[in-house]
Formats: C-alpha cells, sequence, structure tokens
C-alpha cells in the first residue's frame, strides 16, 4: 500500500470486507449440496491475511552531505537511510491499524504483517515497464544498476518474510 491516509482508511475497509466474505462463504459452504467436496476449503481457515508492505516513499540520509563531496556507491549504500517524516508519520500508524482491523485474518501468532517497505527506487519502476521486463533485468547502465540490485534485494526480503507467514500456517 502507499503511505497516505487513503491507506489508512483502505486498512479498515479491508477488514470489514474480510467479515462479510468470511460469513459469505460459511453461508455458501452451509448451502453446499455435499460440503465434503469442496476439499481443504472451509469457513475457518481459507480466508488469511499473510500482510502488507509499504511502496512509493521517498527516503532521507540521516546526515546530510555536502553536495561537493564524492562518496562511492558503496559509501552512499551504508549510510543510514530514514523514510521522510511526512511518510514516516503515517507509516508508523499501520501496524496499530493492521492489528485492530485484520489480525482476525491472521491465522497465527506467528504472523508478522509487516512485510517490507519498497522505497522510491527513482525511474526504474517506469523503465521496467516500458521495457515490459522485470525491475532486476531493465537495460541501463549508472544509477539503473544501483537500482537494480536495490530493487533486487527488497524484493528478496519481502518474499522471505511472506514465506515464512505462508509457513506459519502449515503448523
Amino acid at each position: 500500500m502507499s503511505i497516505d491516509v487513503f491507506s489508512s482508511w483502505a486498512i479498515r475497509n479491508i477488514g470489514s470486507t474480510i467479515s462479510i466474505w468470511h460469513k459469505e462463504l460459511k453461508t455458501g459452504i452451509g448451502l453446499a449440496e455435499e460440503p465434503s467436496e469442496l476439499g481443504i476449503v472451509d469457513g475457518q481457515t481459507s480466508l488469511r491475511f499473510l500482510g502488507y508492505v509499504t511502496q512509493q516513499h521517498r527516503e532521507r540520509t540521516e546526515e546530510e552531505i555536502d553536495v561537493n563531496t564524492e562518496i562511492s556507491d558503496d559509501q552512499a549504500d551504508n549510510r543510514r537511510k530514514r523514510i521522510v517524516q511526512a511518510y514516516e508519520e503515517i507509516s508508523e500508524k499501520f501496524p496499530k491499524q493492521v492489528a485492530e482491523n485484520l489480525s482476525a485474518a491472521f491465522g497465527s501468532p506467528a504472523v508478522d504483517p509487516f512485510l517490507g517497505n519498497v522505497r522510491h527506487l527513482g525511474s526504474i519502476a517506469p523503465k521496467s515497464q516500458s521495457q515490459h521486463t522485470p525491475m532486476i533485468s531493465v537495460r541501463g547502465t549508472g544509477r539503473f544498476i544501483q537500482s537494480r540490485k536495490q530493487a533486487r534485494e527488497i524484493y528478496r526480503d519481502i518474499a522471505v518474510r511472506y514465506l515464512q507467514n505462508l509457513e506459519s500456517f502449515a503448523v
């Protein structure tokens, strides 16, 4: 979700919608001629919330750097980054809102619904779309090389957390 007030409203809407879907699913299963034919689908475990990702926020470095100072890409990678305050104020409310509105769909106390942040990666997303290729395969030089590396790391970490949440349902 984007880090904005509309996403805050959406969390509430999704929570109430999941509750409605759950009730409708139970009703549908109850009306089935032969519920055993539905296999693993049941009214208790089929709707689960695996998590959320925030996206497209801007970041600032913790330290301000003189624009005339040259630094290597490795030094730039190692600087601590933080979400711009306007985004941070909204995003800090998300965990509580998600817990209040979606915790019934977590299905497991082991689920950490926050999967990660996809920060603004400059023009790599639109370039990816225009080249009809994943971000990690975007052709280009310069900042595209760094952006591809960052995109790969961001999405790998999100995938790991997603799979951990998915695995928690099997337990």
